[in-house]
């Protein structure tokens, strides 16, 4: 059952000024797992005690449980924080916390918080009992993680690298891994009929559900997007593609309600409109991954040979399969 609550903000494709503000973010946002280990001055596990607010908005006092890097003072204030990333898009055990850091998602694509225009990340804070591995003193897209316990993947990796001990990333595997370990996988063929996209949905794993529903907001808006023939905004694809394939691999399967904002492009007669919508229920955020089938073949990482290799994150998944093999690997 889903308790969905809509809420459309629409914005102009032309008001962009303050999307566009940050160009280029400071050099050590989106450094790598290891670099920014390295590269923060101090590591705290740490609990926020109260918010304060100011003229440049709001701050969280945290109190230090314990300093794995660097010395600190007992209380310290995370600055330009966001009450709304944790009350509204509430970091709940579970989706909140990369399923203790084992999601391929964190490994692969960063942390919970990005920057916003103003080239700072604003992260937020949930109070009774949460615990943060908080980087400092600057602000790292990893630097906010929410701690699931003591063995928390991410808690346990950064531990092990400041004492010099064997560190082991629960990534990367390989494809055939990654599919045997996930609780469910599905196929969608999406294609354009007319005005609308239609899609079929076959589950090649897991239980009989409506897999399209946990993923998405809205499956119709969602796949309108990607094959809408006059979408302006799907660049990197041939304007005149209206039919596509991918794989949905569900790594976790969310049981708690939680908020989800999804972004939908393409709205409006003249598809120069974008949008998110925003609800409740129980979505999957980063408790999945979608991989497209292109000539039938299925590309799990990308190609990162000619990124800088302190911000490159770590592909989760080794390997190219044929959709034939994947297929294979499931049964």
């Amino acid at each position: 059952m889903y308790r969905i609550v809509w809420l459309f903000l629409l914005v102009s494709a032309v008001s962009t000024e303050k999307a566009i503000a940050c160009m280029v973010p400071p050099d050590h946002m989106y450094l790598n797992h290891d670099a920014t280990i390295n590269h923060a001055e101090w590591i705290a596990i740490a609990q926020p005690i109260r918010r304060v607010h100011s003229n440049d908005g709001t701050a969280y006092e945290m109190r230090a449980i314990e300093y794995l890097k660097g010395n600190g003072p007992e209380e310290f204030v995370v600055p330009n924080a966001h009450q709304g990333a944790a009350n509204h898009h509430s970091k709940l055990p579970a989706e909140g916390n990369f399923y203790a850091h084992t999601a391929s998602a964190f490994w692969e694509l960063g942390g919970s918080y990005s920057n916003w225009s103003d080239c700072k990340i604003h992260p937020g804070f949930l109070f009774r009992g949460h615990t943060y591995l908080v980087f400092g003193p600057l602000d790292y897209n990893l630097g906010f993680e929410n701690i699931a316990d003591e063995g928390d993947a991410w808690l346990s990796y950064v531990r092990a690298k400041l004492s010099n001990e064997a560190a082991e990333k629960p990534f990367p595997v390989t494809a055939t891994e990654f599919i045997g370990n996930a609780e469910a996988i599905v196929k969608v063929e999406v294609n354009w009929q007319g005005t609308r996209a239609n899609w079929r949905v076959e589950v090649l794993k897991g239980e009989d559900r409506d897999y399209l529903r946990i993923a998405h907001i809205s499956p119709s808006a969602y796949f309108d997007t990607l094959v809408d023939p006059e979408c302006r905004l799907d660049w990197q694809r041939p304007r005149d593609e209206r039919k596509r394939s991918f794989f949905y691999v569900f790594e976790e399967l969310p049981s708690d309600e939680i908020y989800k904002s999804e972004w939908i492009g393409c709205l409006g007669a003249d598809r120069d409109i974008d949008g998110f919508a925003e609800a409740r229920g129980k979505f999957s955020k980063v408790g999945h991954r979608i991989y497209e089938i292109v000539e039938g073949r299925v590309t799990f990482s990308s190609d990162r040979t000619s990124c800088n290799q302190l911000y490159c994150k770590t592909p989760a998944v080794r390997s190219t399969l044929s959709e034939v093999e994947v297929i294979a690997a499931i049964n």
